[in-house]
């Protein structure tokens, strides 16, 4: 089938962020003191920072561990973030085809937008939803129902597209067919026990699975 609605996560699956956020989680833990654990953060890449605060420092720690690694983050985004080969060419193509497309992510607003302009593909989407957003973050379905209410379209037709288990939890719980890639945080070993409807090894299979 072919989908006519499609929401993107955005880190690890439109933009090769891991250098950045990798580096960034190890400066605010050197800063504050943490013990360098490179799994365990990767484990926890695709929640809002707040919630990855409170697991590593402890509850009400939240927004403090945030605006240390937030430091970091605007001192390096520049020079470490890129965009996958093949994602513009991509959203090019849908874009023709009249797909409506959104971003969900876990990144606060504004580090959304420095994320999407910095690469060149803010004007792709229609929405932008993001964890300042007043609803329950990934992987409750909230914020993909928040984005196909945004776009006045139903599940049906409508795909998720993420790297992460949060990602196709998310879609699933929200009652729309996912899609796994398999370039960004997670392997497809850690994507399959969850169940998405289609796997992507490549960006050219991406594009095939959407447009049927």
């Amino acid at each position: 089938m072919s989908f006519q609605t499609v929401l993107f996560d955005l880190d690890g699956t439109l933009i090769d962020s891991l250098p950045l956020i990798i580096e960034c989680s190890r400066l605010a833990g050197a800063e504050i003191g943490l013990p360098w654990d490179e799994d365990h953060i990767r484990s926890m890449i695709g929640i809002p920072l707040i919630e990855t605060g409170e697991i590593l420092l402890g509850k009400g720690q939240g927004e403090f561990y945030r605006s240390v690694y937030l430091k970091y983050f605007h001192q390096l985004h520049d020079e470490k973030i890129k965009i996958f080969s093949g994602i513009i060419p991509m959203l090019e193509t849908l874009k023709q085809q009249q797909i409506a497309m959104a971003v969900v992510t876990s990144k606060i607003h504004d580090s959304a937008i420095m994320s999407l302009m910095e690469t060149g593909i803010m004007d792709f989407f229609d929405q932008i939803i993001t964890a300042s957003e007043p609803c329950a973050h990934k992987p409750s379905p909230e914020p993909a129902l928040l984005a196909l209410a945004r776009l006045g379209k139903s599940q049906d037709g409508a795909i998720f597209v993420g790297d992460s288990p949060y990602d196709i939890q998310c879609g699933t719980d929200a009652q729309m067919a996912t899609c796994g890639v398999t370039w960004g945080m997670a392997t497809k070993d850690q994507l399959t026990p969850y169940h998405p409807t289609y796997l992507a090894d490549t960006v050219p299979q991406l594009e095939k699975i959407i447009l049927g």
